[in-house]
């Protein structure tokens, strides 16, 4: 595959899981690509003085940071809403990247894996959306 998953996911995966977390590297990797060309935009407008809406701007952004939050909460820690980044299930200390993600690897358990996947792929994709609606702005 076109990606190698980190060190600390020492666990075997189904082909079915494996197709799953290829779908998540692929929905971060093009928001990377808006989010970078958002970047770029953004420095050139500010930059040359052109003038700007950056009300609509900001109001786009907020919702592609939106778009990465577990409305439910993480299992067991309801307060934990971001999907990105979340406190340690056992100790609930230091962070941990795609809890939802990370904590249905270290579970084996698929059905979660396919959730967790499915939601950070949506999720993902709202924020690229928002971001390239921030872009139009600019």
């Amino acid at each position: 595959p076109d990606h190698e998953y980190p060190s600390w996911l020492e666990v075997t995966l189904t082909a079915r899981d494996s197709a799953q977390l290829a779908r998540v590297h692929g929905a971060a990797r093009r928001l990377g690509e808006t989010s970078t060309a958002f970047a770029k935009r953004r420095d050139a407008r500010l930059s040359s003085g052109a003038p700007r809406a950056i009300e609509a701007v900001n109001a786009a952004l907020r919702q592609a940071d939106r778009a990465m939050v577990h409305s439910d909460g993480l299992p067991g820690r309801t307060s934990m809403r971001n999907r990105l980044v979340g406190s340690q299930r056992e100790t609930r200390y230091g962070a941990v990247r795609l809890p939802g993600l990370t904590e249905a690897l270290a579970d084996r358990d698929s059905r979660r894996l396919e959730q967790e996947s499915e939601a950070l792929v949506a999720g993902f994709a709202s924020a690229e959306a928002s971001i390239r609606k921030a872009m139009e702005g600019l």
